[in-house]
């Protein structure tokens, strides 16, 4: 393990994939997620794990990893996790930037199958999956995501995101010509999605109709908050009129998303 980003002489190798790991207050869960990452039957990548300086023996943890593709950052957020999430993906060597939240998990062959579709679609600027959802100890859904898109990602984003940020493996120079990951605090939980609108508005994604990660549910999760995430993807769709206020798919999605925000209100003031 190369311990606070420093490097030895066996990270010299220039991976072709870099993997960012945000984490905050989670070392078991985060044990889990790094074990499912370092299992991957794909090898040449590196690990970058960017802690949002806990104090409950991430730090130890990570120091025990006997493995020098891992890099780990102590960086303070100010509790927007985009924050660390944009440095691990600034301090990223490789040629492709796999995103994995602290607490899901992937499959063996995550990895392995979508490097073979960038590599051989480089007109391909991401490469998404679907995933299957668990609480505990029980799988909860064998696809998280119902709707399955293969062309035209712009257009279906508009209506509602459909990418598990888990499941994205996206060319990092695409960060250096559009920019990072919104930091904006009205916008956590779905820096993603807008981050995604913008990518989908230049350049084309691959979708793999496999669930190749498994996204852990949790009752308190900010995006389980089904109301709060509707007045803030409708903010996003708001954003979106600059490129669109004249395209009629568009006032189609702004209906929607408007509508979805209201009926949530709705049902929150009647309880």
């Amino acid at each position: 393990m190369t311990n606070s980003g420093l490097n030895t002489a066996a990270d010299r190798h220039v991976p072709q994939v870099t993997v960012v790991v945000p984490t905050f207050r989670r070392k078991d869960l985060l044990k889990q997620t790094v074990d499912s990452i370092l299992s991957q039957t794909y090898r040449d990548f590196e690990l970058i794990i960017v802690d949002n300086m806990s104090e409950d023996g991430t730090a130890d943890y990570v120091a025990g990893i006997n493995d020098p593709r891992v890099r780990y950052y102590r960086n303070p957020n100010g509790g927007v996790i985009a924050v660390n999430r944009n440095f691990g993906i600034q301090h990223a060597r490789g040629e492709y930037v796999a995103l994995c939240d602290d607490d899901d998990l992937w499959l063996r062959e995550k990895l392995a199958k979508q490097v073979a579709i960038l590599d051989g679609n480089s007109s391909a600027a991401l490469c998404y999956t679907n995933a299957s959802t668990f609480r505990g100890s029980e799988e909860v859904d064998a696809f998280m995501m119902k709707k399955r898109v293969f062309r035209d990602h712009y257009r279906h984003l508009l209506i509602g995101n459909m990418i598990p940020n888990s499941t994205v493996l996206v060319r990092r120079r695409v960060f250096e010509i559009h920019g990072y990951f919104d930091t904006r605090p009205n916008y956590i939980a779905v820096e993603d999605y807008e981050m995604w609108l913008k990518l989908a508005r230049c350049h084309s994604f691959h979708y793999i109709d496999e669930a190749l990660i498994r996204y852990r549910l949790h009752a308190t999760a900010t995006s389980a908050n089904v109301g709060m995430m509707a007045t803030k993807s409708f903010r996003v769709c708001v954003e979106q009129s600059r490129y669109n206020l004249f395209f009629p798919f568009y006032m189609y999605a702004f209906s929607r998303a408007l509508m979805r925000m209201i009926t949530h209100r709705w049902i929150r003031l009647g309880r």
